[in-house]
């Protein structure tokens, strides 16, 4: 390979280019270990009406690790998996591969040749790695590579999202949405329970008093809750575009952003 990714034992673990990937792991970490250490124990030991019934009966205090360990693991798997690279060809292979481009003339697109049809597949010749990839597979311009199955470069974990590691995306943006959904609604149950116990003191500036509620009194629920309520309505949407229409019509993002294929009878057919 030689794109812009970094590979690691022998190809199977690559890293690409990760500027917001610490980000991403921090805010996992951060309301992951929070809600799990602080806010769960803390309502599974007081009695406070409904919630304590929901964390008691669903067993929140035990499911939560749970989800938060496997968005972990998949997230990583995901960055470390290489998601499919065809790697580039020999100087030999170049040069058979522009003989045979002569031989099959055909219009160019902004980085690729579409050449003869091999039953119902295609094959596209790519200026850039110099060799032939199947009709699915993308060139990446941010890791300068093509991928198999490309589906998009993720820019929140560094890396493409491709054959290999599309189903560890799958389970990653799965049990994230879950996480988020669960961290809003406990950390806003926990800032309504402390308004009411807290008390306002007479004459008080408003303003002065929501600063000192917020950030002084209850900075961690308040964070916690800012990265849930800021990236839940992304996650769950990203979340439910990939699992309830691309998995269903068998698409990548890259495919049904381009309307690459349409639906003809139930099957999948070239667009373009």
């Amino acid at each position: 390979w030689t794109g812009t990714n970094t590979f690691l034992c022998r190809g199977r673990i690559i890293l690409g280019s990760p500027k917001l990937l610490p980000f991403t792991v921090f805010a996992i970490l951060f309301v992951s270990v929070y809600e799990t250490v602080i806010l769960i124990p803390k309502y599974c030991e007081m009695d406070v009406g409904p919630i304590h019934d929901i964390i008691t009966i669903t067993h929140l205090d035990i499911v939560f690790p749970v989800i938060s360990f496997i968005t972990i693991v998949s997230l990583f798997l995901t960055v470390l998996i290489e998601p499919g690279i065809i790697p580039r060809q020999s100087f030999l292979q170049n040069i058979n591969a522009r003989q045979q481009q002569q031989h099959h003339p055909s219009p160019n697109t902004s980085n690729s040749l579409l050449l003869a049809n091999y039953g119902e597949s295609k094959q596209v010749y790519c200026h850039r790695c110099k060799h032939f990839r199947h009709e699915r597979a993308r060139h990446c311009k941010i890791c300068d590579n093509c991928v198999d199955t490309f589906d998009h470069h993720c820019i929140w974990l560094g890396v493409d999202i491709g054959k290999r590691n599309y189903k560890h995306f799958l389970i990653f943006t799965t049990t994230l949405s879950i996480i988020t959904l669960l961290s809003a609604a406990i950390c806003i149950f926990d800032l309504y329970l402390e308004y009411t116990n807290s008390s306002r003191r007479k004459g008080e500036n408003l303003m002065l008093y929501a600063l000192t509620f917020f950030f002084v009194t209850n900075v961690a629920t308040t964070i916690c809750l800012l990265i849930t309520c800021i990236f839940v309505v992304p996650i769950v949407t990203l979340c439910g575009y990939h699992n309830c229409i691309l998995v269903c019509y068998g698409e990548t993002t890259n495919e049904n952003l381009r309307g690459t294929y349409v639906q003809s009878n139930g099957l999948r057919t070239n667009n373009k």
